[in-house]
């Protein structure tokens, strides 16, 4: 009665145990097929959403076009140069609202996010087609501008004086301020001048500052050599406080060659140990980085005294300095924009 009933010869374990396992088996891979057509069947869904929104922001770009070849007519007056301007800003509002709105299951499609969606088209892992998704937004179609303003090493003797109205974006000053955490020059940073990028509040305009770098090149300590012994003596080394500054802060150290590790060691952990916001590494020589790469502050070095007399030879110590390591900015704008002096 249970076979008539249901219709299948197999409906429990005791009716045949090894026919039950190969369609449990049939079953599974049955289920898991219609599973990978309906994956497919969702990837033709997320294909055809985008293909739509771009036949769409293709019509719009046609309109640009027309639109620009008709404001290079000289018959235009400056009202109607304006009106054509005013469109235009409304289509590439409408591009941007359509990249950033075209969804499938709630994952942006043009605005970048998703980059790649996989499908799974099979059973086995191997299975699977990739959708590769381009930003269709005005800076992904060519409109958009990335630039970085690059800093430097400088003498402070140099930096004084503010940068206030020296540097435009899109018509607009900045107008610096102090930083709140470098030492010296604090309205010059890097991190001043993406905050007043910022402060602009231009649309889609956006400033990321990096903090510079710096190398001091080897440390080496005075040798001298005895014609007698034929024999070198390396002299200790004593930096004392006020002789070596970096960030208000003083690396001070002592070193000679019976402790057993090498003089830049010594001078590196000085500097790690120092509190000053600034790491050490070893790349040929020392190179000196801000503590956080993305703070944007400024690097000050102040060196001088007897007691540093060449210790390093790219730096020369033997005279007293103050240079101020600024970084660099990058600026973003999904829009073309002028940028003016500096």
């Amino acid at each position: 009665m249970e076979r008539l009933s249901t219709g299948l010869r197999i409906n429990h374990a005791a009716d045949d145990p090894a026919g039950l396992a190969m369609a449990t088996t049939m079953s599974a891979k049955l289920r898991s097929g219609n599973q990978a057509l309906r994956n497919i069947n969702d990837g033709i869904s997320v294909t055809s959403i985008a293909d739509g929104a771009m036949q769409e922001t293709g019509n719009l770009l046609i309109r640009m076009r027309e639109l620009t070849i008709q404001s290079m007519t000289g018959t235009l007056s400056t009202d109607d140069r304006n009106d054509v301007q005013t469109e235009l800003t409304s289509i590439q509002s409408e591009i941007d609202a359509i990249a950033k709105g075209t969804q499938f299951n709630g994952q942006n499609l043009l605005d970048q996010s998703n980059q790649y969606i996989a499908i799974q088209t099979g059973t086995d892992p191997t299975d699977t087609v990739d959708i590769k998704l381009k930003g269709t937004r005005i800076r992904d179609l060519g409109a958009g501008v990335t630039t970085t303003f690059s800093g430097g090493i400088h003498a402070t003797a140099i930096l004084t004086g503010s940068t206030d109205g020296k540097v435009s974006i899109g018509g607009e000053l900045l107008n610096p301020v102090g930083d709140g955490g470098s030492t010296t020059f604090a309205n010059g940073s890097a991190r001043a001048l993406a905050d007043s990028v910022t402060a602009l509040k231009l649309r889609n305009l956006t400033a990321t500052a990096t903090s510079g770098s710096f190398s001091l090149g080897s440390a080496d300590a005075d040798r001298t050599y005895n014609p007698v012994s034929k024999q070198w003596t390396v002299h200790p080394v004593t930096v004392n406080p006020g002789d070596f500054v970096i960030n208000g802060h003083d690396i001070s150290f002592n070193w000679d060659s019976t402790m057993g590790t090498s003089l830049t060691s010594v001078v590196m952990d000085a500097i790690n140990n120092s509190n000053s916001g600034v790491t050490a590494t070893y790349n040929g020589g020392i190179v000196l980085q801000s503590s956080n790469p993305n703070s944007g502050y400024n690097i000050q070095i102040q060196a001088g005294g007897a007691s540093s007399q060449s210790l390093f030879s790219a730096f020369n110590l033997k005279q007293p300095q103050d240079l101020t390591v600024i970084g660099s900015i990058d600026v973003s704008s999904e829009r073309a924009l002028e940028v003016v002096g500096g």
